[in-house]
């Protein structure tokens, strides 16, 4: 089980830079980044959960154990 979709996601999109933007513990806000930190232009990726695209950077809020599909786009 994971404890978040961020950290759930960490480590397994290869060109997906997740940064944790809080210490504060049950506080899962991220930057999530594609093509790297520094690239020109956005590089903010499209979240489809379950279908949904997620438009307002919300993941942070939705248990992990409630999604049965993510698609970074």
């Amino acid at each position: 089980p994971a404890i978040s979709v961020s950290n759930s996601l960490a480590g397994r999109l290869p060109g997906v830079v997740i940064v944790q933007t809080s210490g504060e513990p049950g506080n899962d806000e991220s930057n999530i980044s594609i093509r790297g930190t520094n690239t020109l232009g956005n590089n903010q990726p499209l979240i489809v959960i379950d279908g949904i695209p997620d438009r307002d950077g919300g993941i942070g809020r939705i248990n992990p154990d409630d999604i049965a599909n993510i698609s970074v786009l």
